[in-house]
């Protein structure tokens, strides 16, 4: 009986730290580097040069939990999330432009320094001239990072997102 008991702690224990750790989808650092990679190469094409890039970090804020109590009514716990912006903009002979901009969060795997990146966007696109073909939906500069999204080029295994 003591055995079967000790079994059933050591088995609750194993499930519990198994069940919070999946294998998960992910987009490798390097990968969004080489989507732009393929986007510069794409202008140079078509006839535009690099003429600009910056990279910024952002702390975007929000909400995480929320608690009530009578006696001090509503309360917020608050939380940061560390965003990465990369802008990227291009010029032609004839003086015409191509901005974009992209949003991503870089985390790392627990316990390690390797670095992964859950979701990509384009978060500003702009052209004087054929904005379907290099900001529309399947365009130039957003055909990349939609592949990405829906196609992740690492797995990792992480603690399960809620």
């Amino acid at each position: 009986m003591k055995k079967c008991f000790i079994l059933l702690v050591v088995l609750s224990i194993a499930f519990l730290f198994s069940s919070c750790w999946e294998y998960r989808k992910v987009i490798s650092v390097e990968a969004v580097s080489i989507a732009n990679d393929l986007i510069a190469n794409e202008m140079r094409e078509n006839g535009y040069t690099l003429s600009g890039s910056s990279q910024e970090s952002k702390n975007e804020m929000y909400v995480s939990a929320t608690s009530y109590s009578r006696y001090a009514g509503y309360g917020s716990k608050m939380s940061n999330n560390i965003w990465q912006y990369s802008s990227f903009s291009f010029n032609d002979s004839f003086n015409n432009d191509i901005n974009y901009e992209i949003k991503y969060r870089v985390l790392y795997i627990p316990g390690t320094q390797h670095q992964y990146i859950d979701h990509v966007e384009v978060t500003k696109c702009s052209t004087t001239k054929d904005y379907n073909k290099i900001c529309g939906s399947n365009g130039i500069v957003r055909a990349p990072f939609n592949y990405l999204n829906s196609h992740p080029d690492t797995i990792i295994y992480a603690p399960i997102k809620y």
